[in-house]
């Protein structure tokens, strides 16, 4: 009896080692399909770096605005997208004035679009609420003159193509002082402009892709960095941050770490009983 029970387990443990990979793929496809139709909230707890960079955006005071650069494209909006969004629903919802600008010319138009599309909710005007100081095509220069004059350096906003000193949003604000804080939105390395040539004093946080995050975390735990947003991650800590202040509410990023966590939960399961089923079969052929 206890060798028949034996041979029909050798077989099913030598078949948990070898699940035709179609198979693998339709339970994935499952797996993600769930959580994508039906959102539903991870658990989670946000990282220290998204709290910081959600408090000093937070505390902003009305003679201050924030300035978002806008440095990403559609290639990474699963994960930049999200960020972006979950900062501007905080600023609107807080009634704070903020400037746009990018160091790519592809990333101008999807900023605007996104920034449009938030600001029909709280009724943010542009060139009252929020001016776009367009594409920088070198971010050196663009740095260290807003640093010093940021009115002479811009000069004209990228939407209305009026002198910028001529905007309600622009009132008290003539260089680096008047920023509360730069905020890199990008799949690149473009936070070392404002790292290395931003007058000293001024905060920068950075938004970035998962990959880029881990290179810039000395800069944060060395407060160069006033905040980080890693990935996805970053969106959902953002976001829950939002909620948890009223002062936004969920969005892509709650959409992508859903069937990210389960597919990741999927990959663990998979390990976990393949590697299972190796060490019992291996157990049983030497016994």
């Amino acid at each position: 009896m206890m060798n028949n029970t034996t041979n029909n387990e050798t077989p099913l443990l030598e078949k948990l080692q070898k699940i035709d990979r179609r198979i693998l793929y339709l339970i994935l496809v499952i797996v993600i399909a769930i959580p994508t139709i039906w959102p539903i909230n991870i658990p989670n707890a946000p990282l220290p770096m998204s709290r910081d960079l959600w408090n000093t955006i937070n505390a902003t005071p009305p003679n201050k605005i924030v300035l978002l650069s806008s440095t990403w494209t559609k290639n990474t909006r699963g994960e930049n997208q999200g960020q972006m969004e979950a900062i501007l629903n905080q600023l609107m919802s807080r009634h704070i004035r903020f400037a746009i600008s990018t160091f790519d010319p592809r990333g101008s138009q999807v900023a605007l679009n996104l920034v449009n599309s938030v600001a029909k909710k709280y009724g943010y005007v542009y060139g009252k609420n929020w001016v776009d100081f367009g594409y920088q095509p070198n971010g050196v220069n663009y740095v260290k003159g807003i640093s010093v004059d940021l009115i002479q350096t811009v000069k004209r906003d990228a939407v209305l193509k009026k002198p910028l000193q001529d905007l309600p949003v622009m009132k008290g604000i003539r260089n680096a002082d008047n920023i509360q804080i730069v905020v890199e939105i990008s799949a690149s390395s473009s936070q070392y402009y404002w790292i290395q040539f931003l007058k000293p004093g001024v905060k920068v946080g950075f938004a970035c892709t998962s990959v880029m995050a881990p290179e810039a975390i000395p800069y944060y735990t060395s407060h160069q960095l006033a905040g980080i947003l890693w990935g996805a991650k970053g969106a959902y800590d953002y976001e829950q941050l939002n909620v948890e202040h009223h002062t936004g509410g969920w969005g892509s990023g709650r959409q992508y770490m859903g069937p990210l966590s389960a597919a990741f939960g999927l990959v663990i399961l998979s390990i976990f009983v393949g590697n299972l089923a190796m060490f019992l079969s291996r157990k049983r052929s030497r016994q």
